[in-house]
């Protein structure tokens, strides 16, 4: 099973490192929503998500924080 984490606004995949160390031997990623420091538009980074959902080749639990919550809860 694949971790997919989301972090906040104001945030960047290290949001979530102490939290990934501390869950050793699952299969955890951090994803970087915010390329190049810009905020892109809602459905940008939902599909950002979306994609990285759909390469994974195992099941995926979406774990986000503030806006990285709200992602996850809009790919139900």
């Amino acid at each position: 099973m694949k971790l997919i984490f989301l972090h906040g606004v104001g945030q960047d995949s290290q949001a979530w490192e102490q939290v990934i160390t501390g869950l050793k031997g699952y299969h955890c990623v951090s994803l970087n929503l915010f390329r190049h420091g810009k905020l892109p538009d809602f459905s940008s980074l939902q599909e950002q998500v979306r994609q990285a959902v759909r390469e994974s080749e195992e099941d995926v639990v979406v774990i986000g924080l503030s806006l990285g919550g709200m992602l996850a809860l809009s790919l139900l």
